[in-house]
């Protein structure tokens, strides 16, 4: 991330090889991965090569969705930047967000805009599942 925030695409794209050669312990290191290896393939100019990693990267999925505006985002710009609609089997991860929040999945005209809209509702909230164990009766005051 660092390399790639300093410009440094060469470098951040081979130390993103050597991330996934030394493999993931969780789903939201290789969706971290994923954005990286994406933001640096395009930055390189390589959109088509971008989107296939996030893609896969989003093809593991996290009990908690945690963090996935971001990547939906991506996912729709990416999309977008090669002139082709977001593949509809996304539907289902937009659907999971949503769940996974306590949200209503929002009501717009395309995928790409309920999408975008989901990951900014999503931005700043914990999932419904971290929010109820933050205020179950039992915990130990603050």
């Amino acid at each position: 991330m660092i390399l790639a925030d300093a410009g440094r695409y060469i470098e951040a794209e081979h130390a993103c090889e050597a991330w996934a050669q030394l493999g993931f312990t969780t789903v939201w290191e290789r969706w971290e991965y994923g954005i990286i290896t994406a933001q640096t393939l395009d930055a390189l100019g390589r959109p088509r090569e971008a989107l296939a990693v996030l893609e896969d990267a989003l093809g593991h999925r996290d009990p908690y969705l945690l963090s996935v505006g971001e990547k939906l985002a991506a996912l729709v710009e990416l999309s977008e930047k090669l002139g082709q609609p977001v593949d509809p089997k996304w539907q289902s991860l937009a659907e999971a967000v949503a769940e996974a929040y306590g949200i209503e999945m929002p009501a717009r005209d395309s995928l790409e805009q309920r999408m975008l809209a989901l990951g900014e509702m999503t931005r700043e909230m914990l999932p419904k599942r971290a929010r109820d164990s933050d205020n179950r009766p039992d915990r130990d005051g603050p």
